[in-house]
């Protein structure tokens, strides 16, 4: 059987790995998110030396990763941040709006969190004047 294959220039079609996510990419990615997970870090080791539970912070919305829409780089550096956050223990909501992205993290576990609580109840049911 012949093939009717037409044989087109190979520099007609740019290859696809071409324009996946490159090493400049993955290093300016890497930079970013490393410097917010800093920032983040010390934000939490302040709170705990308040004497607090969480943190609310902000992330940012827009990014200048070379040859990349901002939209994926949200997707990639969020992500990120969050996959970091979980892998220490911590638990995170995460509330991106248009123009800010603000994120909860609580070193307390939910068995903490009713332990808690159920200590407050209890003063609460037994406080009074005598």
């Amino acid at each position: 059987m012949e093939s009717n294959k037409i044989q087109v220039s190979e520099s007609a079609l740019i290859p696809a790995l071409n324009l996946r996510n490159n090493n400049l990419q993955k290093r300016q990615l890497r930079e970013i998110i490393t410097d917010i997970i800093k920032r983040i870090s010390q934000e939490l080791i302040t709170a705990h030396r308040e004497g607090k539970h969480y943190v609310i912070t902000t992330i940012p919305t827009t990014f200048d990763v070379a040859n990349m829409a901002n939209r994926d780089s949200q997707l990639c550096i969020w992500a990120n941040i969050i996959d970091e956050l979980i892998a220490k223990h911590y638990r995170i909501w995460i509330n991106p709006k248009k123009n800010v992205c603000r994120i909860k993290i609580t070193w307390m576990s939910p068995e903490d969190e009713s332990e808690i609580k159920y200590q407050m109840q209890l003063i609460a049911k037994h406080s009074g004047k005598f």
